[in-house]
């Protein structure tokens, strides 16, 4: 559990904001005044680093109050835990301005530095798991975006083109976040356009790769002319019967371990939400799979 403290306001380091911008404060300037800090902020306690709350931290700065009640997590999990549905739920129930994906994802970035719970093994424990759903995303996804902003990174100074490429990549993807959130729709999309990333195309835009106009070169796009592209997109384009077979016997033996060892003693709430909404999500996913396996 998080341990919450009153603590002096210029003892939070808000030097890199999850936020690239803040919106009017007025209506939240008004809440604070009425009803004083709701929703503590998040501070890492071992960097004093904001985490979640740039809002109303600016909202106390400007109303010049000394002081803001926090809370310290323990570790990841507890953030999260923590966090809520803070980020996900209407802006009219929190005063809040809705994070865009860009602030999302940095978000999640800040939350996967806090330290991992230390009554788990390290070998099962994955930080996008718990930090993914806190932020509306899917794990997959999160990583997915998370390794193009660094992909994007490479090279800030004198930036190449793949570099240059990589953030065209990164802005489509940030894009496809809020095309369906929290959905399969957007998952996979985010799924599709870093597998054309990795084979050389760069979509500028969701309309653009949503027309499959992706596979011409020019608007930005590099040529696939190396061997490692040409693989892998020959490995795409040709699915064998083996390797469909190899993803049903590892779907099949997954979901019988699973069964068989049963539930952990305690999970999570964030988890557990997480855990429903993917399994819910597979059994839509086989139902349809195997209606086309009958219908052949």
């Amino acid at each position: 559990m998080a341990d919450f403290k009153t603590i002096p306001l210029d003892h939070i380091n808000v030097s890199f904001p999850v936020r690239h911008s803040t919106p009017s404060l007025e209506d939240l300037k008004a809440s604070v005044k009425r009803n004083g800090i709701r929703t503590p902020l998040l501070v890492n306690p071992a960097s004093m680093e904001l985490i979640s709350g740039y809002r109303r931290y600016r909202a106390c700065v400007e109303l010049r109050r000394g002081s803001v009640r926090v809370g310290f997590p323990n570790d990841v999990v507890d953030a999260c835990t923590t966090l809520g549905d803070h980020v996900t739920a209407p802006a009219d129930q929190l005063c809040a301005i809705p994070m865009s994906p860009r602030d999302r994802v940095n978000l999640a970035i800040r939350l996967n530095e806090l330290s991992k719970p230390s009554d788990i093994p390290k070998r099962s424990f994955t930080r996008s798991v718990h930090t993914a759903p806190a932020v509306g995303m899917t794990p997959k996804s999160l990583r997915r975006v998370s390794r193009m902003i660094d992909a994007s990174q490479e090279g800030q100074l004198d930036c190449d083109q793949d570099c240059q490429s990589a953030r065209k990549t990164l802005a489509v993807m940030l894009s496809a976040i809020d095309v369906s959130p929290n959905s399969v729709d957007a998952e996979r999309m985010i799924e599709r356009i870093y597998a054309q990333f990795r084979r050389g195309q760069t979509p500028e835009t969701i309309s653009e790769f949503e027309q499959g106009s992706t596979g011409k070169c020019g608007s930005g796009q590099l040529e696939i002319d190396t061997p490692i592209t040409k693989v892998a997109t020959q490995r795409v384009r040709k699915r064998t019967f083996a390797d469909f077979r190899m993803g049903i016997d590892q779907v099949s033996g997954g979901i019988s371990g699973l069964v068989r060892f049963g539930l952990p003693e305690e999970i999570p709430p964030g988890s557990r939400e997480y855990a429903v909404k993917e399994i819910k999500r597979g059994r839509q996913d086989l139902y349809v799979l195997l209606k086309q396996l009958q219908e052949m």
